[in-house]
């Protein structure tokens, strides 16, 4: 593999630091979620690479798309309030812009530390921003699901709990029977203070209040193929539709917000006049970029491509394979299983982002899953978060290797894996979900010498082989 060897594990923390600084210690962000769909309790520590296992419908994609709906609050109605009462952030603009000002204040900013504390401490404890706030983390969820709050719960049950907490905030949150959002957002007013002096950019601590995880997330769904490859006759189908609602009250089909911002982020970031637009094909950054190449070369062995008919239609995708070009809809179903990872690393995600994927692995030779978990592995090492949900243990397998390498680094050659590959074991928490009578309760799997324990997926080889040798020697 055609990649630069590093002398140590420098180049690794490097990579991780530059994420680190901008969306806070992602260590200290912690999820407990109570009562919601199949989950009885789960508590969950967001690390850079976050894994979720265990069997079907214990709740792993609940959880998968709860952070989703955490992480995108979209709150266009808080923006507004927000930017319409922050003194505080107007004073710091004139701090800011103005060196003969920042002269006169000299080095002891204290004044207007306390100035802006003191202004933020009054705006957060307004009950119109206490209602809107909550108003917006509902509003996220519900369209995370796309369903109502309270279909959310899980059966026989009039209460759901979440708590979140993180560098900027701590939120405990009661979700009822009535479609409710209820509980507290308290706000570590120090945090936002100190952060916002460090970035000197006061549109930091407007983000930082409205979206307190602070980068925005990315969401690949299980039926991500299948989607990608009808998307068109989805959208023609709907617009076609759309004329009639008024005629004959047509209800549109149903979607999920994780779909919806699937299939418009395909559509929005694909085609021709986007990155026309942006001025450059995709985030347009070195190590991302090299993250599109080991796809092409190592796993898809070819390349997608986008054609676009004209800016009203959505984009027609293809694989290429030397001079070979197919229509995606012929080409392998690894191929269709891959094409949205490799569409969301050239044009939409960037450094930073949180990025969901459920079941990577599907439709993938244990070989090409080896080398997935490898991209993986390079992600987080370049400062992509993820969170995965996964049934592979070739997988984790590899994802374990990669961890116990990071340790024996003067090996890692011998073995054919590449520096940005080693990972270290404080980026990862895989968290095992497993039912129970009142429930799926969660586990983190302690990673130790061994690296991550497998039993669980190890209980059905060793069942298998057992069935195996009865027949074989009956």
């Amino acid at each position: 593999m055609e990649y630069v060897n590093k002398e140590d594990d420098r180049y690794l923390k490097k990579a991780r630091s530059v994420s680190m600084v901008e969306m806070g210690n992602l260590r200290t962000h912690r999820l407990t979620v109570e009562n919601i769909g199949p989950i009885g309790r789960a508590d969950v520590e967001i690390r850079p690479f976050t894994v979720l296992i265990g069997k079907n419908n214990v709740g792993k994609s609940y959880l998968a798309m709860l952070v989703y709906g955490l992480y995108g609050t979209r709150g266009s109605s808080l923006g507004h309030f927000l930017r319409s009462e922050i003194v505080s952030y107007e004073l710091f603009r004139r701090y800011t812009r103005h060196p003969p000002l920042r002269r006169r204040v000299g080095e002891d900013t204290s004044k207007l530390r306390d100035e802006i504390k003191n202004r933020l401490t009054q705006l957060l404890s307004v009950e119109q921003f206490k209602k809107e706030h909550l108003h917006t983390i509902r509003s996220s969820i519900e369209y995370s699901f796309g369903t109502r709050i309270n279909e959310l719960l899980k059966y026989g049950e009039d209460k759901g709990k979440i708590t979140l907490e993180a560098p900027a905030l701590k939120a405990d949150l009661e979700l009822n029977k009535q479609g409710e959002v209820k509980g507290n957002v308290d706000f570590n007013i120090d945090f936002l203070v100190d952060r916002l002096f460090k970035s000197k950019e006061p549109d930091w601590l407007l983000e930082a209040i409205m979206q307190p995880l602070k980068r925005p997330a990315y969401y690949l769904p299980a039926a991500r193929s299948g989607i990608l490859q009808g998307y068109r006759a989805i959208v023609g189908a709907i617009i076609r539709q759309i004329p009639r609602i008024p005629i004959t009250g047509i209800e549109l089909p149903k979607l999920s917000g994780v779909v919806a911002d699937f299939i418009s982020t395909i559509i929005e970031e694909t085609t021709g006049e986007s990155y026309r637009r942006r001025g450059r094909v995709g985030p347009g950054e070195p190590q991302t970029m090299e993250l599109v190449k080991y796809m092409e070369k190592y796993i898809l062995e070819g390349s997608i491509e986008t054609r676009s008919e004209s800016k009203e239609t959505p984009p027609e995708l293809f694989f290429k394979e030397k001079d070979l070009l197919m229509p995606l809809s012929r080409a392998s179903s690894m191929v269709a299983e891959l094409a949205p990872l490799y569409l969301y690393l050239k044009y939409v995600v960037s450094k930073g982002v949180l990025l969901i994927i459920e079941e990577p692995e599907a439709h993938l030779h244990p070989e090409r899953q080896v080398l997935l978990a490898r991209l993986l592995a390079k992600m987080v090492n370049s400062g992509y978060r993820l969170l995965i949900t996964t049934h592979s243990q070739e997988l984790l397998t590899e994802l374990s290797n990669l961890i116990l390498l990071h340790k024996k680094q003067s090996i890692a050659s011998e073995l054919g894996v590449e520096r940005d590959e080693i990972l270290s074991k404080d980026d990862v928490a895989v968290y095992h979900l497993y039912t129970t009578p009142s429930g799926s309760e969660s586990r983190v799997l302690k990673i130790d010498e061994d690296g991550i324990p497998l039993e669980e997926m190890d209980k059905v080889k060793a069942d298998l082989y057992g069935k195996y040798t009865k027949i074989r020697y009956a």
